[in-house]
């Protein structure tokens, strides 16, 4: 899935075709869940995904029911590992793309109003992170709770909610594009959000009964009518004849596994 296509994603790492980073070489990281161990494994990298023979070693050999994988430009925070998607908080795994504009202006206020819980999970300097520690804490208060899909997109508007205001106090029109992936392994929810009259980064699915990569294609196969595998991406990744959807602005996308996925 991530190295052998032709628009892998450590191809689009060179160069991608939907992003208005080309070249996205400041790391690349990927997490994945297993049946063993509620909290997903964790590979980062600081080289860039297209150099790093572990990451090619480990992606050959690796097998897993949910992968998150993710490469980076970045805009906020230097280069390291602590800046390096995905983030892990107990059984989460999230990711993002896009930006929290002025961020700077709103991190103090933003960090004073986090519980310690959250505010100790920062390793970085990222806006990502410190979004994701408002999800957190959001997160925090179900923590006793079963939390499903529902759950985190209340969460996530909340979290959305809170970082606009922040802005707005601060007498900042809000300039934010949060494409966000959160999983849990046994649910996932895609964000694609942004700012009234900013375009968010573009976001797409596919549903299927499985995926194999035949000279160095895409191919989504469409066995049943009920969809047991869904790929989430950033850009559309196989050539024509495969049914994509576009995630539109200012939605999420809810998946549940063994259930078809809704906007």
């Amino acid at each position: 899935l991530l190295v052998r296509p032709s628009h892998s994603l450590i191809k689009q790492s060179m160069h991608a075709d939907e992003s208005k980073f080309i070249v996205n070489g400041d790391g690349f990281g990927m997490s994945w869940h297993v049946d063993f161990d509620p909290e997903p494994a964790l590979f980062k990298t600081l080289r860039p995904a297209w150099n790093d023979p572990n990451l090619t070693d480990i992606a050959c050999k690796t097998k897993t029911h949910c992968l998150n994988a993710h490469i980076r430009a970045a805009t906020s925070g230097n280069v390291s590992f602590n800046n390096s998607h995905p983030f892990r908080f107990k059984q989460y795994s999230m990711m993002h793309n896009g930006s929290i504009q002025h961020f700077d202006t709103i991190k103090r206020h933003l960090q004073h109003q986090l519980t310690d819980t959250a505010y100790n999970w920062i390793g970085g300097q990222t806006d990502t992170e410190h979004f994701f520690a408002v999800l957190i804490d959001r997160l925090l208060q179900y923590e006793n709770k079963s939390t499903d899909s529902q759950v985190m997109i209340q969460c996530l508007q909340d979290s959305i909610m809170h970082v606009n205001q922040l802005l707005e106090q601060q007498s900042i029109t809000p300039h934010i594009t949060l494409n966000t992936i959160i999983t849990d392994g046994n649910f996932l929810v895609a964000t694609r959000y942004a700012s009234p009259e900013v375009d968010p980064p573009s976001l797409h699915y596919i549903t299927g009964s499985g995926y194999e990569c035949i000279e160095e294609q895409y191919h989504i196969h469409q066995r049943h009518s009920t969809p047991s595998m869904i790929i989430v991406a950033s850009e559309i990744l196989s050539e024509q004849g495969q049914t994509w959807v576009t995630v539109p602005p200012n939605h999420a996308l809810q998946v549940n596994r063994g259930q078809t996925p809704t906007i």
